[in-house]
């Protein structure tokens, strides 16, 4: 490692620690956001104290509102798909953890650095968190910005911690912001900013030759519940771990129709369109299909409105997530 890179991991780790010396866990939750807004590259990281819905300490930085908002979203539901919601974050997060949690090139940062831990919850390590991938170590840009942003939340902390900040409430946002005309960082809170709700293009159907022999297919009296969810374990893919998305279909039997495994660098309206299409030609066209995920109501509704099948959004699918709980179970022994 050159030395320009491990002054920045120095400097990365002397901001970290400096923020956990004030305890931020005793003061706020995973709810509070706190938000660089990063001059030179400019956009707005916000930072989040993991710790209270977390089952570890650490504090996370998300390279934009929409990639925290999608976070906030996810721990706030019920998780019913038993996904491994930690692992489907986009962000870079420092965790304190045990020993056996530090990757082998983050331990080599460390000693490289002559620090350690002493006991579990100690070992203090930086993960960069990607949808769908296995964390990784960051790299050399990546440590350059999450440096330079650690130190301006450490700017924000201290402001909290000696009451500089008399209107600053849990729950309220706090921005971080360079002042051109004062040549001045400030800092202010503000009213929570409302969360940005994920939405989805509609998939627009061509209406040639082969969506009309779709079409033509007979109808048949059955349901079709659909949903996909990360699966609890990991393959590899040019490299790089990644978690497979299982695209599972049953009928009100709960028996399975249909199941697909997508990897990241696969588009995801080709997969659903060829899994529903070979099930359509195999065992004709169902009354209703029926899906608890906002991304596959949109890949679908223009498909379900002209082919006249019932799409149903649901909140949740308790019998699919029966069967892929037991689908899981079968292939993970």
């Amino acid at each position: 490692m050159n030395e320009e890179l491990l002054e920045q991991w120095a400097k990365l780790y002397h901001f970290t620690r400096e923020i956990s010396e004030l305890e931020p866990w005793e003061r706020l939750t995973e709810e509070d956001a706190l938000v660089y807004a990063q001059k030179e590259k400019g956009k707005e990281l916000v930072f989040s104290v993991l710790g209270n819905a977390c089952p570890f300490c650490g504090i996370a930085c998300y390279p934009s509102w929409a990639a925290y908002s999608r976070a906030r979203l996810r721990l706030r539901g019920k998780n019913g798909r038993q996904e491994p919601l930690f692992m489907l974050q986009d962000a870079m997060i420092g965790i304190w953890g045990a020993r056996k949690d530090v990757s082998k090139d983050n331990y080599e940062i460390i000693k490289a650095l002559g620090l350690r831990g002493h006991g579990d919850g100690s070992w203090l390590h930086f993960e960069k968190y990607e949808e769908g991938f296995y964390p990784a170590t960051l790299s050399e840009v990546e440590v350059e910005e999450l440096a330079d942003a650690m130190g301006n939340l450490y700017m924000m902390m201290r402001a909290i911690y000696e009451n500089r900040l008399p209107d600053f409430k849990p729950g309220m946002m706090l921005l971080r912001w360079y002042d051109e005309k004062t040549k001045l960082y400030m800092t202010h809170p503000f009213p929570m900013q409302k969360l940005a709700i994920p939405s989805y293009p509609v998939v627009h159907i061509k209406e040639n030759d082969y969506f009309q022999s779709t079409a033509a297919l007979p109808t048949v009296a059955y349901t079709l519940s659909l949903d996909w969810s990360y699966l609890p374990f990991t393959a590899k893919d040019g490299g790089r771990e990644f978690f497979p998305k299982l695209l599972l279909g049953i009928n009100q039997e709960e028996i399975i129709l249909c199941s697909d495994l997508l990897s990241p660098n696969q588009s995801r309206v080709n997969i659903v369109f060829n899994a529903i299409e070979q099930l359509f030609r195999s065992a004709g066209k169902p009354n209703a299909i029926r899906v608890c995920d906002r991304e596959l109501e949109a890949i679908l509704s223009e498909f379900c409105h002209k082919l006249g099948i019932r799409l149903n959004y649901m909140k949740t699918l308790p019998a699919l997530n029966r069967v892929r709980k037991m689908f899981i179970d079968h292939m993970t022994r």
